[in-house]
């Protein structure tokens, strides 16, 4: 949908921390992609060998499907129009030659320090803390309720926890698309290994949001 670049520009201007693109160019094809794989969830419909192929190797077109690495799709709904493409650009570009932005993590045991441009100083602690981490990998709420209920000894207010990642998203430090949660900010230094486990103990199979905590 064409709506899908703008909510791509929103997020763009989140990431001005991190290392910016080289650049922007159209979506290549490439066997064994996601888009390869899975056309139809991107909308592509059916995916064609490139048109160089037929003039490389006289062949009918399975074969040339078979053997060839990059595609083009039969139908693609969700063009870029020319005034899209110059936002994305210049959105691009403006990443590329602005000033780096700040935005780092701290852990010790005095709680999760939050320190940058958008946020002076920043002290999570406890829950809120480890609502946080789980959100060093995109999260649903309802997988981050899953990694708390393991923390807490007291049961969690749904609302509570959408609360605790609605604030942050407010505060610069956490992003939000649709209904999942990413955290922003760069771990300085890396955390250690008790840290590390809740970032890493959210996960989701077949729909339902599972945690995979590690002894620590």
């Amino acid at each position: 949908m064409a709506g899908d670049y703008d909510e791509m520009l929103r997020l763009m201007a989140h990431l001005h921390h991190l290392q910016p693109p080289s650049g922007m160019g159209p979506v290549r094809i490439d066997r064994f992609s996601p888009y390869h794989q899975t056309p139809v969830a991107y909308g592509m419909g059916e995916l064609l060998p490139l048109p160089v192929y037929a003039h490389l190797y006289r062949r009918d077109q399975a074969v040339l499907t078979r053997i060839a690495a990059y595609f083009e799709p039969s139908t693609s709904p969700i063009i870029a129009g020319p005034h899209t493409v110059a936002r994305i650009d210049a959105a691009v570009n403006e990443w590329r030659k602005g000033p780096r932005t700040r935005l780092q993590a701290r852990d010790d045991s005095a709680g999760l320090h939050l320190t940058g441009d958008a946020v002076t100083s920043l002290t999570l602690t406890g829950l809120e803390r480890a609502a946080y981490l789980v959100c060093d990998r995109v999260a649903s709420p309802a997988q981050v309720a899953a990694v708390l209920s393991q923390e807490s000894v007291t049961t969690l207010d749904p609302g509570d926890v959408i609360a605790w990642l609605n604030d942050l998203v407010e505060a610069g430090v956490r992003l939000r698309s649709n209904d999942r949660y990413l955290a922003l900010a760069v771990f300085n230094p890396f955390p250690d290994i008790s840290t590390a486990r809740i970032m890493k103990s959210s996960s989701t199979r077949d729909g339902a949001a599972v945690t995979m905590l590690e002894n620590g």
